[in-house]
């Protein structure tokens, strides 16, 4: 009966460890995945390493392609949606995970510009937190650098 006990106290403390820190770097990816969904900007600057914090503003350009300066009126309510897929970590302090990206509200003649996209996203541990660090498609970054890849390329 002791060894039963024991065995619970010791789900018990390591599911509070879980919920105390966040639950690791598939927890910090899930939540980055539903600040982009829901355009809370500040909140993705908070979750972006230190490294990459100043560049965070193409974010925005990238999941609401109306709102840049330049883009066609066509492009106001094209919208990205991200689901993340598969995270690995890679020892104590990096991971990367999968996403997938879909365009809605796109007009028949931007179909080919703004398809669907995978991209990785690369996590570090930055002062004990799980932070992203760069979002990659092919050979160029998404978001945390100045230019745009990809679908995400059109007027800016």
């Amino acid at each position: 009966m002791l060894a039963g006990g024991g065995v619970a106290a010791v789900g018990v403390v390591v599911l509070l460890v879980v919920l105390l820190t966040g639950g690791g770097a598939e927890s910090a990816a899930k939540d980055y995945v539903a600040m982009m969904n829901t355009r809370d900007y500040p909140g993705l600057g908070k979750a972006t390493c230190s490294e990459q914090r100043e560049n965070t503003g193409n974010l925005k350009r990238n999941l609401e392609p109306g709102s840049r300066p330049r883009a066609p009126e066509s492009y106001r309510d094209i919208r990205a949606e991200v689901r993340l897929g598969e995270v690995t970590e890679q020892g104590a302090d990096a991971a990367v995970a999968a996403l997938s990206v879909s365009y809605v509200n796109v007009p028949e003649q931007s179909k080919t510009i703004f398809r669907d996209v995978d991209l990785r996203m690369k996590l570090v541990r930055e002062d004990g937190e799980w932070r992203v660090c760069e979002l990659r498609q092919g050979g160029g970054q998404v978001g945390t650098s100045p230019g745009d890849v990809g679908p995400n390329s059109g007027p800016n």
